[in-house]
């Protein structure tokens, strides 16, 4: 039988792809928007705005940054299965898989946006906020967040340095982009002010560009993690076959 041939993922590699592609996503955000104001609104210029606009739902960089946010879940979850057959990092495998069931929900979320059921209108129609918290389910992401920064904040702690500071400079440019960033975004759209107004939309899209970065900056983490300390790992396709009792 035939051998598929070996697949290579450096860290370095995905880095180049994985900005390129996020800076390729922002240019065509910035021509699509361009063409819009000086060609004004019609059916090409529509279409474009609503396959590449950053702060759009369901087009590209929407889909690029679900499918980013389960990479970094395998990510996690590689890292995970490796540390559990090591003895030297067997009692930490939890928390590497447990970060790879977080950003398997980050990944649906962003996806299905999930965090949009938790708003004035529907499940917290009972919370009055205005201002920056106009969209409340940042509070209770927020609280999330102090949750999750309480019970991982030994293990990360523990990491060596290196590590711990580069996941802590992506954890704080991912959350003051999601938290941070939405949160001025609720005030200029509910500003009565018509500049203020107007830019809503880059900050929504300067948002969407760091969350990316992130992310891509995260993986490349990961995968230099995971280098470092297991060397090459392989990931193996087994053949799945159905025989019949008889055939058997």
């Amino acid at each position: 039988m035939r051998s598929l041939p070996d697949l290579h993922i450096s860290a370095r590699h995905f880095l180049g792809v994985g900005a390129a592609i996020t800076v390729g996503l922002t240019v065509a955000h910035g021509v699509s928007h361009l063409a819009a104001a000086k060609l004004g609104e019609n059916r090409i210029t529509s279409q474009l705005l609503e396959w590449f606009s950053l702060d759009g739902e369901g087009n590209f960089p929407a889909l690029f940054s679900s499918l980013l946010l389960l990479v970094s879940a395998a990510s996690f979850l590689c890292i995970g299965l490796t540390s559990k057959t090591d003895p030297a990092q067997s009692s930490i495998a939890k928390y590497w898989k447990g970060l790879a069931c977080i950003f398997c929900f980050l990944a649906i979320d962003e996806a299905v946006l999930i965090h949009e059921k938790f708003d004035n209108n529907t499940l917290l129609s009972w919370v009055e906020t205005n201002g920056f918290l106009a969209w409340p389910w940042v509070i209770l992401y927020a609280v999330l967040v102090l949750f999750f920064v309480a019970i991982y904040f030994r293990f990360w702690w523990n990491l060596e340095k290196s590590y711990r500071f580069a996941y802590a400079l992506t954890a704080a440019v991912y959350v003051s982009a999601a938290l941070g960033l939405e949160m001025v975004g609720a005030f200029l759209y509910t500003n009565s002010s018509p500049q203020l107004v107007a830019m809503y939309s880059y900050v929504m899209a300067l948002e969407e560009l760091l969350e990316m970065l992130a992310i891509v900056a995260l993986i490349t983490i990961n995968l230099d993690y995971l280098s470092r300390h297991f060397g090459r790992v392989a990931l193996a396709i087994e053949r799945f076959s159905i025989t019949s009792k008889a055939e058997a």
